[in-house]
């Protein structure tokens, strides 16, 4: 059971993020946060910062991210009693989709989709959940997405990410758009 002040220690959540250089391609520091899966202290307090953050914004959906956004959001919907749903990477989804269109990566591009028959609609408030904020792109994408195909009015919006890499600027990116942003640990470096 995750119960919490709602403040994760986050001192500890940081050291425990391993640094992968050259993933997945030469230049990138890959951050690593399978070692605190592997811990059921850690674990359970990641995931006290993130049902703090969620609780505390009120949405009514989760949506999260291709994949390791899946692992976060299914606990995080489940303890705030709220629907989840996925967006994944193309032609990944049976139903008929809505798709990102072609954004932008720290390395290369890609696109996300989220099937049109999804539990969304205009007067939610929704929580966009990820592992990782990098510069942007991909919480962006998506955001977008929700806005454009569901009508969801960006200040409605909550891109909660258990790690910000705060150097490459995606929270400034997500902020200056009008969505809200919320992590748990920002690396400076």
């Amino acid at each position: 059971m995750i119960e919490s002040d709602g403040l994760a220690r986050t001192d500890e959540l940081e050291a425990s993020i391993r640094v992968v250089e050259d993933f997945p391609q030469p230049g990138v520091k890959y951050r690593d946060m399978t070692g605190i899966l592997e811990d059921p202290d850690q674990s359970e307090q990641m995931f006290a910062g993130l049902v703090a953050k969620a609780t505390a914004f009120s949405g009514d959906a989760i949506v999260c991210i291709e994949s390791r956004g899946f692992l976060l959001g299914s606990v995080v919907a489940q303890h705030i009693s709220v629907p989840l749903i996925l967006a994944r990477k193309a032609g990944k989804l049976a139903f008929p989709t809505y798709s990102s269109g072609s954004y932008e990566l720290e390395y290369g591009k890609d696109s996300l989709e989220i099937q049109k028959n999804s539990a969304l609609h205009s007067a939610q408030k929704v929580i966009l959940l990820d592992d990782v904020i990098a510069s942007g792109g991909t919480a962006l994408a998506c955001c977008k997405l929700l806005s454009e195909n569901f009508g969801i009015p960006r200040q409605s919006i909550l891109v909660l990410t258990f790690i910000e890499l705060a150097y490459l600027d995606g929270a400034e990116v997500i902020r200056t758009n009008g969505y809200n942003f919320e992590t748990i640990v920002s690396l400076k470096a």
